[in-house]
């Protein structure tokens, strides 16, 4: 990051922060510091993008807006999802014993333990079980809220996928779970049955065709 006040020094074609340059002045951008001589603002030095160029109706060759940096090249992917738990044991039996899920980790003590697990087929992608009030900052009637919305089982939720739901549902079912939902053909174009984990959590799987 730079302050804009060191990048009049840069070359011109890094001074570039997502709009014409001739359009920032110090002033413009914060008055109010203006007369105070600190820096004014923080860009990024991004290197400038060339103006797109197009044809009118004439033929004639036109400068057009500038052309915003693409961020659709940032090489994202999802890593850890998170679900709370309200008795580490039973969470930790459901997610291994009876989904096959690895344990990657189990760090604390007693209920206040963070278990990451995932699918062993997909090494990159966890689900976190924590302690859902945790969090010094949430205040008491807030702490009173998670465990009523838990205990209905509207709190948290995670849909999986199989390649044969049939065959999952009873090998899910054959344990001591929950059923909310047996396979079903939904209106909406998927296949796919739902149970409850320990704490509540709704666990959707679906059927990928």
């Amino acid at each position: 990051m730079l302050f804009y006040n060191d990048m009049r020094h840069l070359p011109a074609e890094l001074r570039w922060t997502g709009f014409p340059s001739a359009h920032l002045t110090e002033k413009a951008v914060r008055p109010d510091l203006h007369e105070t001589g600190q820096p004014t603002a923080l860009f990024r030095a991004v290197p400038r993008r060339p103006a797109v160029r197009q044809r009118g109706r004439s033929g004639i060759e036109k400068r057009c807006r500038w052309e915003l940096p693409s961020l659709t090249d940032m090489d994202l992917t999802i890593h850890t999802t998170a679900l709370p738990h309200d008795d580490p044991e039973a969470s930790l039996a459901f997610y291994r014993d009876v989904l096959g899920f690895e344990v990657r980790s189990d760090v604390g003590k007693d209920r206040m333990r963070w278990i990451v697990v995932g699918p062993p087929q997909q090494p990159g992608t966890s689900i976190l079980l924590s302690p859902p009030d945790a969090d010094p900052g949430i205040a008491e009637d807030e702490r009173r809220t998670i465990r009523e919305m838990m205990a209905k089982g509207t709190y948290g939720w995670i849909m999986l996928a199989t390649p044969n739901l049939d065959e999952t549902f009873e090998k899910v079912q054959s344990h001591d779970v929950e059923v909310v939902q047996e396979p079903m053909d939904q209106p909406y174009g998927v296949r796919d049955c739902a149970f409850r984990d320990p704490a509540g959590n709704m666990i959707r799987i679906q059927e990928v065709r």
